[in-house]
């Protein structure tokens, strides 16, 4: 059974990727506003190659 994750993107995303390891995520869930979206994307892009 794997969990879904819930994430504000913020300056600091380190506890995203933490909290992924720690937990058997199935989904995560991004939220974030104009400002971040960037940061978002990196982050999907990331998780694709996992």
């Amino acid at each position: 059974m794997g969990y879904i994750t819930i994430a504000p993107i913020s300056t600091n995303i380190d506890p995203i990727y933490i909290g992924i390891k720690e937990f058997s995520t199935e989904r995560i869930i991004l939220l974030c506003n104009n400002e971040y979206s960037n940061e978002a994307n990196k982050i999907k892009e990331d998780l694709k190659k996992i």
